[in-house]
């Protein structure tokens, strides 16, 4: 007698059946050669944690200090630096040196001798300074990156996601990170330039006028393009009378140098606060008033944008007469 055939019911052991994250994390795929730029941001990255890693004990090397004093800031950023090197090129260990890393570059610059007098700012040490605090973050920056990019390098190849363009995000990457360290120097040099400006009391109190005046600008400018006329009259009496006062009693009184230029603490770490905040706090000023002009635009160009498309929809009839059909996209009832 026959046996008869077994019913499919559609059930299989959970032995046979592979969810597709497991099956992903089974499969190794050599992410560099289907996507070349990201071997790029690890040659870069690897460039940076050297040089972080040199520049964190140069300056005392520099400044002629003898290498017992250096050698503990030394040990530490080689050490730091190789961590750096290895997190590059050993993805198991890559989560471990992302914290070690910068932690022990830090320490380096922190345990070296300093080599600087109490109230000067020199010049060669300030450009070290930069460059060590320039490659240190561009080094942390550049591993985080490379672990997230071969992530989804993994991801897009195992899934065959030919659609997907990793390398124009990496190119992306790349080509805008250059371009805000560029602006973050090109910052940080006009603070430091403002640090001997501010010991001269004479174009102390004229960059401070020429602030006044320039937000008084841009602040008027904003207001009567939102048809304020009054208060932006009033805004500009509150910014320009004061601004111009500084500057004609600079010019008037003021012959050169001053007080502040003999304060030790404008020539240290203080003056150099001191300076960002003006510059910050122009620039934050500036920003303010831009962007909320732009959202101002932004508003009036979406307003015109909405009756555009709205008169193109009732020319073309496209429309519903919600009130003839009784009924809502999708099967709904009018209310």
């Amino acid at each position: 007698m026959p046996t008869p055939p077994e019913e499919d019911t559609g059930w299989t052991a959970p032995s046979q059946v592979m969810d597709q994250d497991d099956l992903d994390a089974k499969i190794t795929v050599n992410v560099e050669q289907v996507f070349s730029e990201i071997f790029m941001v690890k040659i870069l990255g690897v460039l940076f944690f050297v040089l972080a890693g040199v520049l964190a004990f140069l300056p005392p090397l520099l400044a002629g200090e003898e290498i017992t004093t250096i050698l503990p800031s030394l040990i530490l950023g080689v050490v730091g630096m190789v961590f750096g090197i290895i997190g590059f090129f050993v993805r198991s260990l890559r989560k471990w040196m992302i914290l070690l890393a910068p932690a022990l570059l830090i320490a380096a610059v922190a345990v070296r001798p300093l080599t600087s007098a109490v109230g000067s700012l020199d010049t060669m040490e300030i450009i070290l300074g930069l460059a060590f605090a320039v490659s240190w973050f561009l080094a942390v920056e550049y591993l985080h990156a490379l672990s997230r990019f071969v992530e989804v390098g993994e991801m897009a190849i195992k899934r065959r996601l030919s659609n997907f363009n990793l390398s124009g995000v990496v190119k992306h990457f790349l080509g805008w990170g250059f371009l805000m360290l560029g602006i973050i120097i090109l910052v940080t040099l006009g603070v430091i330039g403002l640090v001997p400006l501010m010991g001269n009391a004479f174009w102390t109190m004229i960059a401070l006028g020429g602030l006044l005046i320039i937000v008084g600008t841009l602040g008027t400018i904003f207001l009567l393009t939102q048809d304020s006329f009054t208060q932006g009259m009033l805004f500009a009496v509150a910014a320009y009378v004061p601004g111009v006062v500084i500057i004609v009693a600079a010019v008037v009184f003021v012959e050169g140098e001053g007080i502040i230029g003999d304060s030790a603490e404008l020539w240290s770490v203080f003056g150099i606060a001191m300076a960002a905040a003006v510059v910050f706090v122009m620039l934050g000023l500036i920003l303010t008033v831009w962007y909320t002009f732009a959202e101002g635009v932004a508003k009036v160009e979406k307003v015109e944008y909405s009756r555009e498309k709205l008169q193109e929809m009732l020319a073309s009839g496209q429309v519903l007469d919600l009130e003839d059909t009784g009924t809502l996209p999708g099967g709904g009832e009018t209310p």
